[in-house]
């Protein structure tokens, strides 16, 4: 086993000791978009109070406070620049959080301690850097909404299938929420048998010319209407877009 050299010891240091720079310089931009927490407080999560301590942030993140205090005391010079207080004004004993120490607990939870948190899961999707969080279930209340959704995948097959259509099913479809869709997109493909003769056959079938270069996608083109600006969906006057409606929706920082 080959021992570094003190000038390699000291570049493998110098190149660490950047990283950490840059690493601290880009949390500093993304705990700025505090935003966020309002997309998080319309989706359902609970709004903090006006000068939050370390205990309603840890209620916040569903953890209890031991992380929080951990990364105070380690990325103490962080927090503080971004308002982080040690002595609350108001209730001795307690410190005090800003909106932007909130999002850099998020960044620093799982890398910094190891702690495990869906709130600052979705914390770090929204910045960009984290994957979706995803959660599933099996209870029972579940079990039925999956049920419903079965039935609903199936009535959709006959419907493509039969009299109604695909463009009629479109224009159903037109205004059905996000998470709505992905569900039945999900439970349509997992009926699908991918390991058996004949998958896409009833688009070629449609495409009227079965069996040429091309048919499938010509029956797709001829089942999916082409993307235009009309294709939008209608929301009723002076209703605002909900966290579950397509593309999301504009939250504005109430602070």
């Amino acid at each position: 086993m080959t021992t570094a050299t003190p000038d390699e010891k000291r570049r493998e240091e110098a190149a660490e000791h950047v990283a950490r720079r840059r690493e601290r310089q880009r949390r500093s931009v993304l705990v700025l978009r505090v935003d966020v927490l309002d997309e998080l407080y319309a989706a359902g999560a609970p709004r903090q109070p006006a000068q939050p301590t370390i205990v309603d942030v840890a209620a916040f993140f569903g953890i209890d406070s031991g992380p929080l205090t951990t990364l105070v005391r380690r990325f103490g010079d962080e927090f503080r620049e971004d308002g982080w207080q040690p002595i609350h004004p108001d209730k001795p004993g307690c410190d005090l959080w800003t909106d932007e120490a909130m999002l850099r607990a998020a960044l620093l939870l799982d890398t910094g301690v190891g702690a495990k948190s869906e709130v600052a899961e979705q914390i770090r999707y929204h910045l960009g850097c984290g994957r979706l969080p995803l959660a599933f279930s099996i209870s029972d209340s579940r079990l039925a909404q999956c049920a419903r959704l079965y039935e609903k995948a199936q009535t959709v097959v006959g419907d493509v299938h039969g009299d109604q259509g695909p463009a009629e099913i479109w224009r159903d479809l037109q205004d059905t929420p996000r998470y709505d869709l992905q569900a039945l997109v999900i439970a349509l493909a997992a009926m699908v048998p991918d390991d058996q003769q004949g998958v896409g056959r009833y688009l070629c079938e449609v495409s009227t010319r079965p069996g040429q270069p091309g048919s499938r996608e010509r029956g797709l083109a001829l089942m999916i209407p082409r993307r235009t600006k009309l294709l939008k969906r209608r929301r009723g006057r002076g209703v605002e877009p909900e966290a579950c409606q397509p593309g999301g929706f504009a939250a504005t920082a109430q602070r």
